[in-house]
């Protein structure tokens, strides 16, 4: 919700509608919990002052949401985008509609798709942690928002894992590490100016949802292009 939304305009509806957004952009549950814990106590001191007569933070359901997510991953193949050439369709749509027709949210969406990965672990990917002789990446890190920005911390099994490269990837991956140098700890992945991304980031950057739509996958969630590379 917009912080500078006033108590009196605050609705069940808008509520639910953040709270599905934050899932949609894969924050934990314990953040999502208690965001919503601080806001049902803002919105009840406004039930007892009178500004307003029901308290609309006071959601349920929001926890299938998570369980939804994870059914979604026995089933990958309901999600997923048909082929390689959707997928590129996509990333250059994304692109077009970016500021400055940034290509670097199309490699993203690529990445991501090929990979398997959350937006999060793309960008924390690395120079140093991809293997161009074996083709491998071996996750490490994901950026995760935290108070006063993005910040990277390590995967979220805590533990690293190795992803392998398909052979359609591996020249974007090639171009973009010879375009950052020899810095092992270069990231390949970031926005426009050079900051960190987000699964928020590129839904705003890229107006997401509206090209989505236009291209006839409507269902289709940032989180949802892991379905893509796990067919």
């Amino acid at each position: 919700m917009p912080e500078h939304l006033p108590v009196r305009m605050i609705t069940n509806g808008a509520v639910d509608r953040t709270v599905y957004r934050w899932i949609a952009d894969e924050q934990s549950r314990s953040t999502v919990k208690n965001t919503i814990a601080v806001l049902v106590r803002v919105m009840e001191q406004a039930v007892r002052d009178g500004l307003i007569k029901v308290n609309p933070a006071r959601v349920s359901g929001w926890q299938r949401q998570y369980q939804l997510v994870e059914d979604e991953l026995n089933d990958p193949r309901a999600l997923a985008l048909p082929d390689w050439e959707t997928l590129q369709a996509l990333a250059k749509a994304l692109v077009a509609r970016s500021h400055g027709e940034y290509t670097g949210w199309g490699d993203v969406v690529t990445f991501t798709a090929s990979t398997a990965a959350r937006i999060g672990e793309v960008s924390g990917v690395r120079v140093k942690d991809i293997d161009t002789d074996s083709w491998i990446w071996t996750v490490r890190r994901q950026t995760i928002p935290a108070p006063g920005g993005l910040v990277d911390k390590g995967t979220k099994g805590k533990r690293a894992r190795k992803v392998p490269l398909i052979e359609e990837v591996r020249p974007m991956v090639a171009q973009r590490l010879l375009a950052v140098g020899n810095d092992p700890d270069a990231r390949i992945f970031f926005g426009p100016r050079g900051g960190r991304i987000s699964t928020a980031v590129l839904r705003d950057a890229t107006h997401w949802d509206d090209v989505v739509t236009e291209l006839g996958f409507e269902h289709l969630r940032r989180h949802d292009l892991r379905h893509t590379g796990l067919t």
